[in-house]
């Protein structure tokens, strides 16, 4: 049972590694990264807007502007 639970633990590893470094990849194609935050500490939902130049900024979605698919 072990083992098992390591081989998931190393692909699950593996995975998050691989997923990261695409996305540091797509990253220093893009001028603009955009994150989600569904709930970050006790802030509503909110989009992180960063600038490849330097800068960030916060996008607040309005409960009321939320639907789900």
């Amino acid at each position: 049972m072990e083992s098992l639970l390591n081989l998931y633990q190393e692909a699950y590893e593996e995975k998050y590694e691989r997923e990261k470094a695409e996305k540091k990849a797509e990253r220093e194609e893009s001028r603009l990264v955009f994150t989600f935050y569904s709930s970050d500490m006790d802030e509503p939902p909110h989009v992180h807007v960063e600038y490849k130049e330097g800068g960030t900024m916060k996008i607040w979605i309005a409960k009321k502007d939320l639907e789900i698919a």
